[in-house]
């Protein structure tokens, strides 16, 4: 079992506020966003010695992790880290995002850097030799947005039975491979704490809500996704509230709120 969390921190040193939520998810592999300000050392004092970072150079993204030597980098750039996780009995590539903002691009521009990143994830697939795949962080995305269900990009889809009884998508005599986005499922749910992971409110036309911050799989790992498992997080330390007056506290804490889920590998 595979305990994930994640989190966009708003350029905010939250390294306390992100150690609880690591013991409360026990989680093994944390992605952050926008950690330029985040005290690591702090961080992985508090988490202890078993976790440590994976080292990237001019990424957008930062991974730490409580599995040892079963952890290495496999690719990146300024927009993904990817690393692969080889235990026994597993094979898993695990990518961290962290797409342009839709305040600095429009939906073109944004399924055109996703139709980018469906090549990098296909190439490192095929230099691993396989595409036990999960890719999660902030896509600056809707779960409905061009970017994450075109064919062309991450062509992530709600229905987990369609992704695993066909896999792939024949688009102009080119086989697209599906992912299973499970977010679909949590986005506006009323029986959930909050109804996305990003509000805002400017605009003639808003959704209000947002859920940006989501996690993809390829179709040979839903069976092993615990989708109860897929939270988004309001609370830490039992106590501490992510939101005021209904939405993200973005001056104590960020605009985004954190999620967690498992794997059963």
């Amino acid at each position: 079992m595979l305990n994930f969390l994640f989190w966009n921190l708003r350029k905010k040193n939250l390294h306390s506020p992100l150690a609880h939520l690591c013991r409360e998810t026990e989680a093994n592999i944390i992605i952050v966003n926008e950690f330029e300000n985040l005290d690591i050392s702090a961080l992985l004092h508090q988490l202890g010695e078993t976790y440590s970072e994976v080292v990237t150079e001019h990424s957008r993204i930062k991974i730490f992790h409580n599995l040892g030597n079963d952890v290495s980098r496999i690719s990146g750039n300024t927009y993904y880290t990817a690393v692969r996780i080889k235990r026994e009995n597993l094979n898993l590539n695990v990518a961290g995002v962290h797409l342009q903002g839709q305040s600095y691009t429009n939906e073109k521009g944004r399924l055109a850097l996703a139709t980018r990143l469906r090549t990098a994830i296909a190439d490192f697939e095929s230099s691993e030799g396989h595409n036990n795949t999960v890719i999660l962080g902030d896509f600056n995305m809707n779960p409905f947005e061009s970017g994450m269900i075109s064919a062309e990009g991450f062509h992530a889809i709600m229905c987990p039975i369609t992704a695993v009884n066909n896999v792939v998508r024949q688009v102009y005599e080119e086989d697209r491979m599906f992912f299973y986005n499970p977010m679909w499922h949590v986005y506006g749910n009323i029986t959930y704490d909050t109804l996305g992971t990003y509000y805002y409110n400017s605009g003639i036309e808003n959704y209000l809500w947002h859920c940006f911050d989501q996690v993809i799989l390829r179709p040979n790992l839903v069976g092993k996704f615990n989708i109860d498992s897929l939270k988004i997080l309001t609370k830490f330390n039992e106590e501490e509230d992510l939101l005021f007056n209904g939405v993200p506290n973005k001056n104590v804490f960020s605009d985004h709120l954190p999620i967690s889920f498992t794997l059963n590998v």
